[in-house]
């Protein structure tokens, strides 16, 4: 008697629990690597920003040089920039 409920009944309960654990498992690991992903590219757009900054400010500073040489003289063969 005990053979059978174990067998017809609780044998398919335990096997439908650990099918749904093994579900669980795979969808936390899924969430977990998409929520890495969303972390990798927020921490790239950061980083990529930053570089950006830099290079503008780089920039700036270069134009403020060439604008001083031009002041002084030192950049004569320097041409004009246009704006456009």
């Amino acid at each position: 008697m005990l053979e059978a409920v174990r067998d017809e009944w609780l044998q398919p309960l335990i096997d439908q629990l650990r099918a749904v654990e093994r579900d669980l498992g795979r969808t936390e690991a899924e969430r977990d690597q998409e929520r890495k992903d969303k972390e990798d590219e927020r921490q790239a757009q950061v980083t990529a920003e930053a570089e950006r900054d830099k290079a503008l400010k780089e920039a700036d500073g270069l134009r403020k040089e060439l604008d001083h040489l031009r002041e002084t003289g030192a950049a004569q063969d320097v041409p004009q920039e246009h704006e456009g």
